[in-house]
């Protein structure tokens, strides 16, 4: 299954990384709008081919939200809720890049 990172970093260097189907919710992360109303410069997306076949489902997305933080993960976990993914071992492919001009 192809999976998108979407991030204000030209090279992502996390463990593990939050991943969804959608290229468009990518965008949107990648865009970043922070607390005080502004937009990262310029957004990164990613993609990854993942095997989901041994995919852990946690119902719960504040467990969930934690695991990515708090644990160690080594396979992919999925959560309905949100409908994202937290990704190990991550190889990805730039797929785009652009300066967030509003």
């Amino acid at each position: 299954m192809k999976l998108y990172h979407g991030t204000s970093q030209e090279t992502p260097n996390e463990i593990c990384l939050y991943m969804t189907t959608s290229i468009e919710e990518a965008r949107q992360y990648a865009l970043g709008l922070n607390d005080m109303g502004e937009y990262n410069e310029e957004s990164y997306i990613y993609a990854m081919d993942v095997d989901t076949t041994d995919m852990v489902i946690v119902e719960d997305f504040m467990e969930f939200d934690d695991m990515k933080y708090t644990e160690t993960v080594n396979q992919v976990v999925f959560n309905p809720e949100s409908g994202w993914y937290i990704v190990p071992n991550v190889s990805l492919t730039l797929v785009e890049n652009f300066k967030n001009e509003l």
